[in-house]
């Protein structure tokens, strides 16, 4: 990362430079790496032009491997879309997935719950429900 440091003037005083390593297991974005939603959910960053910032699988950081077409909510999230919705992701999944676009970088942040999972409190609910009526 760089950012020019600027005189009053508007003329370049400086170069500030940095690294961030995101392969690191203790690095900036490794505790989102961790966090699972249900058993098998996970967070993932990317930034607009599909690279792979942070994700739990650390072979697809730095990649660009989900193409077009390949998860539908998410091609809806690069054209601004913030939100949830149900998706299959780019492995063939059924997600609830949820995405928000960062303003200070314009990655977006998405979560994916797997839809079992995530209706599972409805489900049990409907089922309870079901079964304590009475004719």
């Amino acid at each position: 990362m760089t950012a020019l440091i600027r005189a009053k003037d508007g003329s370049v005083a400086g170069l500030l430079c940095g690294a961030i390593d995101l392969l690191q297991s203790d690095g900036l974005f490794s505790p989102m790496r961790n966090i699972r939603c249900g058993t098998s959910g996970y967070l993932y960053l990317f930034a607009p032009d599909r690279t792979m910032i942070m994700h739990p699988d650390v072979s697809r950081i730095m990649t660009q491997d989900i193409n077009p077409g390949m998860n539908l909510l998410l091609d809806r999230a690069l054209q601004g879309f913030e939100g949830s919705g149900e998706t299959i992701n780019s492995r063939g999944q059924l997600f609830l997935a949820s995405f928000k676009r960062l303003r200070s970088t314009g990655w977006i942040l998405a979560a994916n719950y797997p839809v079992v999972e995530s209706y599972l409190p409805i489900t049990r609910f409907r089922n309870f429900y079901q079964g304590s009526i009475v004719d």
